[in-house]
């Protein structure tokens, strides 16, 4: 490994990477630990030099119980874990699956599928009540030092964009490609209005299989609305790749962008596959940061591979945007098994 730093300094002092003024340096780098939804737990991996921080997930009727109750109990604990250790944290809220009861009281649009109440999301009554939490959330956390970007989240029935359920017929109940983007719009307004002096992120997914339209026409707002300011990723990552490669690929020509692992060691461990093989094809395809599921960073046998992609999305977040990847020859030095 010696010799590999030693490789990549002299590559540094031959200007093999262009400089990048300060401004085009990507806001958020590195190997993020993914906990369970509404939970901190013990964290002792943050004490790994390679983790650059800790990727905490909450759902929104926990954190809003009632229209005027709030209960920041976990988000300031994960802030608190992620200071205690000197570092820093990503956050999302969950709508969608995860709406409080009281929203549909209002009146809220919604469909009841396997005994569960799910918004409709391009609803106004939702909208506006998911609006004003982000405000709210915004007004608590948007300057907080310790908190380092938000998730963008409210028009997935989870934490990406998709909003398929099974024997549920969206057109139906009014779903036109156009409802669904100007909702998605309303949403990444309001985090960018309560958040701007923080990045947020889109996790893509189109609302349904196979049907990538309106999950472009989203990402190409965001990427000419808020240039550099919304990072793009997937949460698929896994052996073979990303199903969202070339759109990960093509947004990371006009800002930086990232993966969520498909799975960890305590969730579709066998379906994730070889993690480093996994890494490699992330960091190809340009990613700066990755969020990896708690169980593989307390995986000892995983150690080398994570080092060796904290320091792959370093490299790759000396890149000029515009380019997908560095050298070859330096990815093979440095990460070649």
């Amino acid at each position: 490994m010696a010799r590999k730093m030693i490789i990549l300094v002299l590559a540094l002092a031959c200007g093999v990477f262009a400089p990048l003024p300060a401004l085009a340096r990507s806001p958020v780098v590195g190997v993020f630990d993914l906990l369970p939804t509404n939970e901190v737990p013990a964290t002792p991996e943050l004490a790994k030099p390679e983790v650059e921080g800790l990727s905490a997930r909450f759902r929104w009727r926990t954190i809003q119980p009632r229209p005027d109750e709030y209960d920041w109990t976990l988000i300031d604990e994960a802030l608190a874990r992620a200071r205690e250790h000197g570092k820093k944290a990503m956050i999302r809220v969950t709508a969608g699956v995860h709406t409080p009861t009281w929203v549909y009281d209002l009146g809220a649009a919604s469909v009841t599928v396997d005994d569960n109440t799910v918004p409709v999301v391009w609803d106004p009554i939702y909208l506006l009540a998911w609006k004003n939490f982000i405000s709210v959330l915004g007004s608590r956390y948007g300057n907080h030092a310790d908190l380092l970007s938000l998730h963008m989240t409210g028009v997935g029935m989870f934490g990406e964009m998709s909003i398929s359920l099974p024997g549920v017929d969206w057109p139906s109940y009014g779903y036109t490609d156009e409802k669904y983007v100007a909702a998605w719009i309303t949403v990444i307004n309001a985090y960018r209005q309560a958040f701007p002096q923080k990045p947020t992120h889109l996790a893509i997914n189109p609302p349904f299989p196979g049907m990538v339209a309106a999950m472009v026409g989203v990402v190409h707002y965001c990427l000419s609305t808020y240039p550099r300011e919304v990072l793009i990723q997937a949460n698929d990552l896994r052996e073979s790749g990303s199903a969202y490669s070339n759109a990960i690929r093509q947004a990371g020509l006009r800002t930086w962008v990232g993966y969520q692992m498909f799975g960890g060691r305590e969730w579709q461990d066998a379906e994730t596959g070889d993690r480093a093989t996994a890494f490699r094809k992330g960091l190809a395809d340009g990613m700066v940061y990755t969020e990896v599921y708690q169980g593989d960073l307390q995986d000892e046998t995983l150690d080398a591979a994570v080092r060796k992609l904290a320091a792959g999305l370093i490299l790759n977040s000396l890149r000029p945007l515009g380019r997908i990847s560095l050298s070859p020859a330096i990815f093979l030095l440095l990460l070649g098994d």
